[in-house]
This record gives structure tokens, C-alpha cells and sequence, in this order.
């Protein structure tokens, strides 16, 4: 397709991406997708803050760090059940205001002794004030180590006691607020348990520059406007106004998203008195 409009950039901020629809931008063509590492243990200095408790009762459980074969890792343990499932509980170097980490993802390796008796539980923990998401890992791990990514994106928490699932504005509220990161650490329900974590790490998948938009005009009038694949809509949202000053700007449906054959991300828009303009801002609150 062969862009057939005058090439106009407006960028009203250093982080926001704002176009017209009756011109064309810059073309940026799809990159690889960048990442950040927000906070990580790896536990060579020992468990860097990380402590167990248990769930129930809140007392604190026996929390070691330990290296084997050049490995260093924290092990959760405990000689008797008392029925409550233990937990890691992350330090204050991944709490607080985890904005950025939204879209992006929450790594780890889990290793524990058993391999009978295995229960459901929850998985992973997020805690903001009196709101708790939960996280339902897809395998529960061996006796090997077992690496897990769990994205930080709407469709893959729920709401713990509840189990309606949280939205994406439900998700960027809790991670702007984190009061508490807890990983489970007990998943047999034998009397002597054992459970090993290592290579913590929050990361953030958001694009290091402004993702630049590029919109072509279609044979029927429409307008094909793509940006890079780094931005994903998990992340970004594309909105449309008619007024960029004074707003109001109003998100384009994600379902209306998609990859095209470039590797790029795709909607088609039809310029309207209603949407003359368009941008990508951050689901985590900011306009970027």
C-alpha cells in the first residue's frame, strides 16, 4: 500500500504518539519487542529480602538461602502441615509503584520434593489495599526446575474469593499500588514440604521510544494506521477525537486489532467529524 498523504508528526508530549487522520506520519516499521527489568533476585546475596509465611495463620515459615552445583535459590520449608499453604513473599524492591510493569511479565523458577498428593491452589498473589488478584499457573512444578512467565495483562488474573476475572483498568490500579507480591511455596498436601525459588524477575515490555504511527490510505477510503509490534494493545490503547486539545479521546475497540503481515499492529479507521485524530497512550495511566 502506497502512502499517498503529506507526512505531519505531532507530538504534544515526549511520550505520546498524536496523529492526524487526514495526514500520514512517519513510517516505523516492526522491531523486536525491548524489555526492562524492573526488580530481580537471583538470591546470590542471599534471600535478598524475600521471607515465607503462611496464609492463613500469617506466621512466618523457615525460609533458607541455599547454592548447589554454582545455584543459588531460597527454599520454603517445613517439617509438619498445619493445613494453611505456605508463601514466598516478595521484598519492597517489587512493591510500590510497578506502573511500567503493565503488559509486561512476572518470571520465576519453581522446583518442590513431592510428586503425589498435589492440590489446586492459589498460585500467585497480587495486593493492592483490600484487593487481591490471583493467578492459576497452567502446571504445577516437579521436582525439577521448572521456569513460568506470567503476564501481567488483563484475561489472566481473577479477583480471590470472587473469581470474576479483573479488567485491564482493575490490573494497572493494583501494579500502581503494590502493596504485596506472593508466590506459592507449598503444593502437596504430605507433612514435609520443600519448595525452592529462583530467577525473580518483574519485567516491563513497553517500548524504550514512542512508538510512531503510520497511516495509509485504503482503495474504500480507509485508513490503515499500524504501529510496531512492541506496543501491544495489552499495553497500549489507541484513542480517536475530534478535538486533540479538549478532548474527549475515545479508546478503538482492541477487538478491532490486529497483526498484520508485516509483523506490525493494524486498525482500520474511517475519518468522521468525530474521529480526526488519533494517539497510543499507556493503559498504565500515563500518555506515552
Amino acid at each position: 500500500m502506497k502512502p499517498i498523504l503529506p507526512a505531519i508528526l505531532a507530538s504534544v508530549a515526549p511520550t505520546l504518539v498524536l496523529v492526524s487522520l487526514t495526514a500520514a506520519p512517519l513510517v516505523c516499521g516492526a522491531q523486536g519487542s525491548p524489555s526492562r527489568v524492573l526488580a530481580s533476585s537471583a538470591f546470590e546475596s542471599g534471600l535478598e529480602g524475600w521471607r515465607g509465611i503462611s496464609r492463613d495463620t500469617g506466621k512466618p515459615e523457615k525460609t533458607q538461602s541455599l547454592c548447589q552445583d554454582g545455584n543459588c535459590f531460597a527454599r520454603l520449608s517445613e517439617e509438619s502441615g498445619d493445613g494453611s499453604t505456605m508463601f514466598f513473599v516478595a521484598p519492597p524492591a517489587f512493591l510500590g509503584d510497578q506502573s511500567a510493569a503493565m503488559g509486561g511479565q512476572l518470571n520465576f523458577r519453581l522446583r518442590q520434593n513431592h510428586r503425589d498428593q498435589l492440590y489446586r491452589d492459589q498460585d500467585v498473589l497480587l495486593i493492592s489495599g483490600n484487593t487481591r488478584l490471583v493467578h492459576q499457573l497452567p502446571q504445577l512444578p516437579t521436582q525439577s526446575w521448572r521456569s513460568f512467565e506470567v503476564p501481567l495483562a488483563a484475561g489472566y488474573w481473577t479477583h480471590a474469593g470472587i473469581g470474576s476475572m479483573a479488567t485491564t483498568d482493575e490490573l494497572a490500579e493494583v501494579l500502581a499500588n503494590l502493596d504485596a507480591i506472593r508466590i506459592r511455596g507449598e503444593f502437596s498436601s504430605r507433612q514435609v514440604e520443600r519448595t525452592d525459588l529462583d530467577d525473580v524477575q518483574l519485567i516491563s515490555f513497553l517500548p524504550i521510544e514512542p512508538p510512531l504511527l503510520s497511516i495509509q490510505r485504503l482503495p474504500d477510503g480507509t485508513l490503515d494506521v499500524s504501529w510496531r509490534n512492541d506496543a501491544s494493545p495489552v499495553a497500549w490503547r489507541l484513542e480517536v477525537t475530534s478535538n486533540p486539545v479538549n478532548g474527549p479521546w475515545t479508546e478503538y475497540p482492541t477487538s478491532e486489532i490486529g497483526v498484520g503481515a508485516d509483523g506490525a499492529w493494524h486498525a482500520a479507521l474511517r475519518p468522521t467529524a468525530l474521529a480526526k485524530m488519533v494517539r497510543l497512550v499507556t493503559r498504565a495511566g500515563s500518555v506515552r
